[in-house]
């Protein structure tokens, strides 16, 4: 029976190894951004620095990524393939996933508040109160900006890596930031569907997709209902 190799880490090491140093990269990203905006002169607390301090966050997340890739020795082409943005991905089978992901979505919105209305159970969010009165390019940047640096992180990167599971659970407590079970749940739902088509089609094209649809959606509702105020 042939031994071993000595020194060959075991599949968890190399995880753990993986995460350990895409931890690091990622800390390194949001150390600098509090680096910049402290030497800008900008205050921590105000409102402007808040904003400008979440887009570099979301920012911050496919750069680590990239930075990790290129740590690792890939070429451009190999990151683009290993994150599912491959040219190849880009046909109408992504598109259909991505419109069958949003529909799923909006199911499971329906059932929430059909259970809410059943019940009288509110489950009321903070979306409202967190956009409240924020400049129109942070609106618009969470429509089409963080859906984007997010799927390249949580699908793309994560799923191949941690599997399923472990990446919706790390997706919904980002959301954690709304203080709201409600977001936290449909964020959770979200991971879970996503990282299943992500997957499926091999791409984070209906991912993107759908994540940019279910904001925009939300935004528009939020506005027509009078629930975001608007600056």
């Amino acid at each position: 029976m042939a031994r071993k190799k000595a020194g060959k880490q075991k599949p968890e090491s190399k995880i753990m190894y993986s995460l350990l140093f895409f931890g690091i990269i990622a800390t390194l990203n949001i150390l600098f951004i509090y680096v910049v905006l402290a030497a800008t002169g900008f205050n921590q607390n105000s409102t402007t620095a808040q904003v400008y301090l979440d887009i570099l966050t979301s920012l911050s997340f496919p750069l680590s990524v990239i930075l990790y890739l290129l740590a690792r020795g890939m070429s451009a082409k190999e990151m683009v393939a290993q994150i599912g943005l491959s040219k190849s991905g880009f046909n109408t089978k992504s598109l259909k996933y991505g419109i069958m992901l949003i529909g799923a979505l909006l199911l499971f919105e329906f059932l929430v508040s059909a259970f809410s209305a059943a019940t009288g159970i509110s489950l009321p969010t903070n979306v409202s109160a967190v956009f409240c009165g924020a400049p129109l390019y942070l609106l618009t940047y969470a429509v089409i900006g963080a859906p984007i640096s997010e799927e390249i992180l949580f699908r793309g990167f994560m799923v191949p890596r941690l599997g399923i599971i472990a990446s919706a659970v790390i997706f919904a407590v980002l959301h954690l930031s709304y203080l709201s079970v409600s977001e936290f749940a449909a964020a959770f739902i979200f991971g879970l569907l996503a990282g299943y088509v992500f997957r499926k089609a091999r791409s984070i094209y209906p991912t993107i997709f759908a994540h940019m649809a279910i904001n925009g959606i939300s935004m528009v509702a939020l506005v027509l209902s009078g629930g975001l105020c608007l600056p």
